[in-house]
């Protein structure tokens, strides 16, 4: 994961808990991502009847926030958790409530991301093992 890699803590000083994209990295990145919206978006727009939409929207969120799109990036992530609530794609929208809690923290709207954030606390303590296993997955490998 370049992206993350390329990420430096300063140990002197308070540590981002999702630390969010530079542009130099944004930048250096730029075709892998694209690479990674094309092929999201080749499943999504025409493998509607696959099992795996979601999971290529969800992705799509994942690479446009690591561009530093973040307006999209919550566009997805929202459409994520509002057209996939079925108890099969539970993982997904708790993944979409975090995500989205994460670019709204990097578009610094708090109230937005503590919103989705309790959002996500919900579906947690109806399913408790869901959370462990999202955070658990790395947003882009």
């Amino acid at each position: 994961n370049k992206i993350k890699a390329s990420t430096v803590e300063n140990y002197s000083e308070l540590l981002e808990v999702y630390p969010i994209p530079s542009e130099e990295t944004a930048k250096e990145q730029t075709a892998t991502l694209n690479d990674v919206i094309k092929r999201a978006n080749t499943i999504a727009l025409n493998k509607s009847a696959s099992n795996w939409v979601d999971d290529a929207y969800l992705l799509l969120a994942k690479a446009e926030y690591y561009k530093g799109n973040f307006y999209n990036a919550s566009e997805y992530f929202d459409y994520v958790n509002l057209t996939y609530t079925g108890p099969k794609q539970a993982n997904n929208r708790l993944a979409a409530l975090i995500g989205n809690a994460q670019t709204n923290l990097a578009m610094e709207k708090f109230a937005d991301a503590d919103t989705l954030l309790q959002a996500a606390s919900q579906i947690h303590w109806r399913r408790p093992l869901l959370i462990v296993k999202t955070i658990k997955q790395p947003l882009v490998t």
